[in-house]
């Protein structure tokens, strides 16, 4: 009995999804949010998380945050203060900079986050799913 090539492709891109769902589900996703500052300074940064639901405040936190290229440059990861599923209100403001908002939708498996970057004129958010 002869194998047809398609038939072994698709179940083993089957197998390996399947495999890799698991592993995402076994590391707990991603994180919610992670913030990078991609200046040549020290940013003071408030971050406020509004759940569109109810508009309870879920996140409220400011930070401060090393330039990425610097010995001390680190991201900021928020892990998992978002609790549910749906839409939430991501509000981004830097001391002396820019102020930005994006409407994010969180997924019920914790598979998708969302990266910010802090530039001296503006910040940019990117949609991240695994």
């Amino acid at each position: 009995m002869s194998i047809d090539r398609r038939k072994l492709l698709s179940s083993g891109t089957v197998a390996a999804t399947s495999i890799l769902a698991g592993c995402i589900g076994f590391l707990g996703g991603v994180e919610d949010l992670i913030i990078y500052n991609r200046t040549d300074r020290v940013l003071q940064v408030s971050v406020t998380v509004v759940r569109e639901s109810d508009s309870e405040e879920v996140l409220s936190q400011t930070i401060e945050i090393p330039p990425a290229n610097t010995l001390d440059g680190r991201d900021v990861k928020f892990r998992n203060p978002i609790r549910s599923a749906g839409n939430h209100v991501i509000t981004v403001n830097v001391k002396g900079g820019p102020q930005e908002s994006y409407r994010w939708n969180a997924w019920e498996n914790n598979a998708n986050g969302l990266q910010i970057n802090i530039k001296d004129e503006k910040i940019e958010f990117y949609d991240i799913a695994t």
